[in-house]
């Protein structure tokens, strides 16, 4: 759990408070009305504290709810709250015109935006908790403001198994959400994978993510996730018994307070499922291991 004396030295993830994340993470945002009475929730929240890294953090969740990665560059761009105001504008008018919205629905689009160039105005009051994501106990602490808010609906069948026959796992898969510290939880159960369920399902595009245990007096699910080369195959059981398969991509290593948005973003269009577990050593004081394993996966 971060405090305020972090702030400094990590200045967002959560730009956001519990009240506000409820907002964000209640009904699915699935289209641009919801995503209106999201955005006029945001700008009645009270932060404070100086921070001067808002263009970032806001570009990191917009490249979370919007799944845009040039808008959220020319964010970052940006040199003034109003200039950010007009970056965004812009792309919610481009979206007009593509999905062919009214013009009622493109005024309502523009006055919540005056709003939130007012609140951007004030935005180095915000209180961010942390900049950088945090990779801890075999989970990640991410930002609330990105986790995988996608435009599209979420209609694709759950996951319900996790094969890897390389490592010979065949696993029944929990869902999960955040702990009380903004934590991605993990499984209950050693010998099962935890799908963190505020983010993409498995085969729709963005980054779907999987935890699983490491270590332990009993056998745990991803004890030899290491082992997992480029190219080896996994596959992700649903509900009606259709099978999707994922390719190794990479696998990457990370210490527990390493920046993590990598391992939850994904702006190319495609679906990616990502495996999470610890590595290292045990550290007897801080009770977790000393390094985080991630596997980066692909659709097939």
């Amino acid at each position: 759990m971060f405090t305020k004396e972090d702030a400094h030295k990590r200045p967002l993830v959560t730009a956001y408070n519990e009240k506000c994340f409820r907002v964000f993470n209640g009904p699915e945002l699935s289209n641009l009305p919801d995503l209106l009475r999201a955005f006029q929730s945001m700008t009645k929240m009270q932060f404070s504290h100086h921070v001067k890294s808002y263009k970032n953090d806001f570009a990191l969740w917009v490249e979370g709810v919007l799944c845009d990665s040039e808008c959220a560059g020319n964010l970052r761009q940006a040199k003034t709250p109003r200039a950010a105001v007009a970056v965004v504008k812009k792309r919610l008018k481009d979206y007009q015109l593509s999905t062919n919205l009214s013009k009622t629905s493109l005024k309502l689009t523009l006055l919540i935006f005056v709003i939130m160039g007012f609140a951007l105005s004030t935005a180095f009051l915000f209180y961010f908790i942390s900049k950088n994501s945090t990779i801890q106990a075999g989970s990640i602490q991410l930002a609330t403001a990105t986790t995988a808010l996608y435009e599209q609906e979420m209609k694709s069948p759950l996951p319900v198994r996790l094969k890897i026959p390389a490592i010979d796992v065949d696993a029944a898969v929990e869902y999960v959400g955040l702990t009380s510290d903004k934590a991605m939880d993990v499984p209950k159960d050693p010998a099962d994978v935890a799908w963190f369920n505020l983010g993409a399902r498995p085969g729709e595009n963005g980054s779907a993510i999987m935890a699983g245990h490491y270590g332990g007096k009993k056998a745990s699910v991803f004890d030899n996730l290491y082992k997992l080369r480029k190219g080896d195959k996994l596959y992700i059981e649903d509900e009606f018994g259709t099978t999707t398969t994922f390719v190794v991509r990479e696998t990457r290593r990370y210490d527990p307070s390493a920046d993590a948005s990598y391992v939850f973003g994904s702006n190319d269009g495609k679906p990616h499922l990502n495996l999470i577990t610890c590595e290292g050593d045990w550290d007897k004081v801080s009770k977790s291991y000393s390094e985080r394993l991630v596997v980066f996966t692909d659709k097939e």
